[in-house]
This record gives structure tokens, C-alpha cells and sequence, in this order.
């Protein structure tokens, strides 16, 4: 194919799960508005874009909502994933006083984040499941009144056993707006307008998490820890009652997609070409369907029935049969070790930076421990999307313009070299007691990488096997969120005992050995997503 990987064996042409059409090509002198194109609805001032999803003629289809009322929706988006996003290190700058209020170790004071994160991972993948039996609306209203509750127990605890108890809630109600944001954005907006506002999304999340610790050691030095969580009450409430009265169900039953063309011609064509643009990344749906539940009565209801025939059982078993599938199973075992790297040595920066030879205060330590992961959180992900879009389209060209998702594994390569400059400059910087600014930047170039490897692996398990994103996303939540919980119990008795050079070493491999395994990937991956689709076992879960 020119672009190195492979097609199957023996057909060049087959049609294989993932592999989509970015044009498509029509031969010359044929009629495009004949029956396949006629009833496509179309972009209102760009006529070469065909509209995907297909909107039905329904005015309650929320792709046919005003653009007033699409936009409240995505601030409340922004608003909702910054308020839960906040609450996992917002006391991270604390970690050494916290241990010595509690008489605890380093290990128990960074179990706290790591009870949240298991939670987390929980929370989003039955959430993801029950999203789609029940609609979203009533689910983020749950957490996100669980997270609240939880904030407000957090800052009346008295005790450890209180705050981790706290923390249990807090996870349950993060994981609401965690694992639901972009679903919600690919509800309302077409597929040509979702990219940017899907990278806004991610940033508000990297962003809020990243800028906790600054806020919050400012918070903690002069009103301790407590306040911390007081302020966190306050914007999470605001934030959601915002979301309640902007954000109206936006699941919606959908008449199944007409199959196209996913499968390259057996000769090229220099006929006249269809512009799909982005839109070309789904397949194209009859217009006209009506709604498939009971009308809503209102805005504001939190129930409109039941939004599919499959059994509860069966969406949430689904994903763990998903997970067997090989590109899926890479995705989250590569996904939890580049989430854990950033979770583990985040519950060191006490353990490093308030002792000798460093001594740094609170406030210092909350700068060291955000400014870093900020930047490079930043820069990663302003630059994964434009760069994971310029290689699918530059590969799709060399393709005879078809996509395949392992083009999105180019972003393993940047992953893979600042990953690895990244935490072995840490640990040997760390271990010289160089210059803290050393160390910060490393710190920097570390999240880096993982911010490319998180979104590498997110985009190519998304569009493997594009009946099952949804599912494959929620299996690689609870499985990052079980990696992460496990490793939290030894990480900081790990760093005692290792020191900072094997430490952080250790996760440049893990880090670096994942990453290499997308080179075989990108090969075979095509001949492994058709061998999956055909094999007896695994192959329903692909359609």
C-alpha cells in the first residue's frame, strides 16, 4: 500500500473493520445526485460536505438544536470536566504535612488519590454502559451530586478513615464528566465541527488537573487543606447546577447507517470526487428517522426511557470481551502504563521536593508539581491533534486515499523519545541534587510524552473497530484506573528503596516498551482488526 502496513493475505480489497474512505471517488461521468447522494443532507455553505451524522427531521434530534443551545451545552461541558478534574491532586502539595496530621506514611497519604482513581475507573465504565441503556442526563446528575457530597465530607473530615471515605465518593462522581464528554459533543455536533471542540474538552480536563496544585498550595498554606475542598464545593455546585439547566438529554435513538465504501477500488480513479472531509470519518445515515423513545416532556427531566434493546447485562460485559481483541488489548495496557507514570510520580513530588537537599515549602512544591506537567500537558496535546490529522491525511494520500487507524500510531513515536528523556533526566537529575529548574523541565518533557501517548492510544482504540469505541474507551478506563490503584500501594516505598534513578528509569521503560510494540502494530494491525472480525469468539464484538 506504500505506507507500510500490510493489507490481508490474498485481497488487496476486502473490507476490513476501521479502514474508511477520507474521499469518495466516483467514476467520470457519473451522476452524483442520483439516489445514493440525493437524500444526503449537506453543510449549509460548504455543499461538498455531506452532513455526519445524518439529523432526522425531528426537532427534538439534538443535532438539530439551535447553535445558542449547542453552545450552553458544551460551557456546561467545559464547566462540569474543570470542576471534577480539580479534586484528584488537589492536595498534593500537602502529601508530607498530611502524613504527619495523620501519623501516616507517604504509601497511605497517596492511597487517598489512588481509592479516587480506582473509583474513577468504576464509575466511568458503568457509567459509559448505562449512558446508553438510560441516556446520560440522569447519570451526570447522579455524580456529579456525589461528588459534591463528597467534597463536602472532605472538608468536615476529622480523621483519615473520614477523608478516605470521602475520597470513595469523590471517585464515584468524577468519573461521570471523565468518560462522558466527548460522547456528549459527538451527540450534539456533526462530526466536521467535533475535533476542535474534543480537543478543548481534553485540555479543560489536563488543564484544571495540572493547575490544581498551584491553586490549591496557595489555599493549603494559608487556610490549610480543609479550605481547599471548601473551595472546590463551591464551583463544583455552581458548575452543576449550570449543567442542569443548560444541558438537556442528548441520547438519541438513530435508524441504523447505510453501509459505504470502505473498502479501496480496484484501480484508481481520476473521475470526479465527493469532499467528505472530516465528515467521511463515520459511515453516512438515511435522513427521516424519527424518534425511537418517548417524547420529552421537558428540558429539564431526567428520564426519557430506555434508549436500546440490549439487555443491561450485555452492555456491561461487552467491553471485557472487547478488551480481548489484540489492537484493543495493546490500547489499554499502553494507555494504564503511560496514566499510571503520571499518577505514581505525581505522589513523589513531596516525597522529593519537601526534603534535603531541595526543602521546599508547600506553595513551592505545588508549583514544581504543576507548572511542569502543565506545560508539557499543554504543548502535547495543542500539538497531537494537529499532527495525528496531518499523518492520517499525508498516509491516506500514499493510500489511494483510505484511512487506516494505525496512521494515529505515528504518535507513539514522539512518545517514545520524550518519554524517555524525560524520566531518566528526572531520576539522574533528581538523584545529582541538580538545580530544581533541571528536574521541573524534565518533569516537563516526561508529560510530554505521556500526553502523546495518551493520545495515541485513545484515538487508535476509537476507530479500530468503530461499532465498539464506546465500549473499548470504558474498558481502558477501569483497567488504567486498576493499574494505577495497585501501583499507588508500593510507589513511594518503591522510590525509598530503589532511589530515583531506578525509579524513574523503570517507568521509561515500561513507558518506551509499550510504545515500541505500536511498530508491529502499525505493520500487522490491519491483518490482526480482519483477523479479529472473522474469528468465532471475538469477531461479534467488532460489529
Amino acid at each position: 500500500m506504500g505506507v507500510g502496513i500490510l493489507p490481508p493475505f490474498g485481497d488487496d480489497h476486502i473490507q476490513v473493520p476501521g479502514t474508511r474512505a477520507l474521499k469518495e471517488e466516483v467514476a467520470p461521468g457519473a451522476d452524483v445526485s442520483g439516489d445514493k447522494f440525493a437524500n444526503l443532507k449537506r453543510h449549509p455553505k460548504h455543499h461538498d460536505v455531506i452532513l455526519q451524522p445524518q439529523p432526522s427531521d425531528d426537532p427534538n434530534d439534538p443535532l438539530n438544536w439551535s447553535r445558542l443551545r449547542k453552545e450552553m451545552l458544551f460551557i456546561s461541558i467545559m464547566l462540569c470536566t474543570s470542576a471534577v478534574a480539580v479534586i484528584g491532586p488537589i492536595f498534593i502539595p500537602a502529601f508530607s504535612s498530611m502524613a504527619a496530621e495523620f501519623d501516616r506514611d507517604l504509601t497511605a497519604i497517596a492511597n487517598l488519590n489512588g481509592i479516587l482513581v480506582m473509583m474513577l475507573g468504576i464509575t466511568s465504565f458503568i457509567g459509559i454502559a448505562l449512558g446508553r441503556v438510560f441516556g446520560k442526563r440522569p447519570f451526570l446528575v447522579f455524580t456529579m451530586v456525589l461528588e459534591i457530597i463528597g467534597l463536602a465530607c472532605a472538608a468536615k473530615s476529622s480523621g483519615y478513615w473520614s477523608l478516605y471515605g470521602s475520597r470513595i465518593l469523590q471517585g464515584l462522581g468524577i468519573g461521570g464528566f471523565a468518560c462522558v464528554g466527548n460522547a456528549l459533543i459527538s451527540d450534539v455536533f456533526f462530526l466536521h465541527e467535533q475535533g476542535t471542540r474534543i480537543a478543548l474538552w481534553q485540555f479543560a480536563w489536563v488543564f484544571s488537573v495540572n493547575a490544581s496544585p498551584l491553586v490549591s498550595s496557595h489555599i493549603i498554606a494559608t487556610h490549610g487543606w480543609r479550605m481547599a475542598f471548601w473551595a472546590a464545593l463551591g464551583y463544583t455546585t455552581f458548575c452543576s447546577v449550570f449543567y442542569f439547566l443548560a444541558a438537556p438529554e442528548t441520547t438519541y435513538v438513530r435508524q441504523e447507517p447505510i453501509s459505504v465504501a470502505t473498502t479501496p477500488p480496484e484501480t484508481e480513479s481520476e473521475g470526479k470526487e465527493i469532499e467528505m472531509g472530516v465528515a467521511s470519518a463515520q459511515p453516512a445515515l438515511e435522513h427521516g428517522a424519527g424518534p425511537q423513545f418517548p417524547a420529552r416532556k421537558s428540558p429539564f427531566s431526567l428520564w426519557n426511557g430506555i434508549m436500546t434493546d440490549d439487555s443491561i447485562l450485555l452492555v456491561l460485559s461487552r467491553p471485557f470481551v472487547v478488551g480481548l481483541t489484540p489492537p484493543i488489548f495493546w490500547s489499554l495496557i499502553t494507555y494504564g502504563i503511560f496514566f499510571t507514570g503520571t499518577i505514581v510520580t505525581g505522589a513523589t513530588f513531596s516525597q522529593i521536593f519537601a526534603v534535603a537537599p531541595y526543602n521546599l515549602d508547600t506553595v513551592s512544591v505545588g508549583n514544581i508539581s504543576s507548572i511542569g506537567p502543565l506545560l508539557g500537558s499543554i504543548i502535547g496535546f495543542a500539538s497531537s491533534g494537529p499532527l495525528a490529522d496531518f499523518a492520517a491525511r499525508t498516509l491516506a494520500r500514499r493510500n489511494r486515499g483510505y484511512f487506516e487507524p494505525e496512521m494515529y500510531l505515528v504518535l507513539m513515536l514522539p512518545a517514545f523519545v520524550f518519554c524517555l528523556a524525560g524520566f531518566v533526566g528526572w531520576g539522574h537529575s533528581v538523584a545529582n541534587g541538580a538545580p530544581r529548574i533541571v528536574p521541573a523541565a524534565m518533569i516537563a518533557i516526561a508529560y510530554l510524552g505521556s500526553t502523546f501517548g495518551f493520545s495515541g492510544t485513545i484515538m487508535y482504540a476509537s476507530v479500530a473497530f468503530p461499532a465498539r469505541g464506546g465500549d473499548a474507551f470504558g474498558i481502558m478506563m477501569l483497567a488504567k484506573s486498576a493499574i494505577a490503584f495497585g501501583l499507588l500501594f508500593v510507589a513511594n516505598t518503591w522510590l525509598a528503596t530503589v532511589g530515583p534513578v531506578a525509579f524513574y528509569g523503570a517507568w521509561a521503560g515500561l513507558t518506551c516498551g509499550t510504545a515500541f510494540l505500536a511498530l508491529p502494530l502499525y505493520i500487522f494491525g490491519k491483518r490482526i482488526r480482519l483477523w479479529t472480525s472473522k474469528n468465532s469468539m471475538l469477531g461479534w464484538t467488532t460489529r
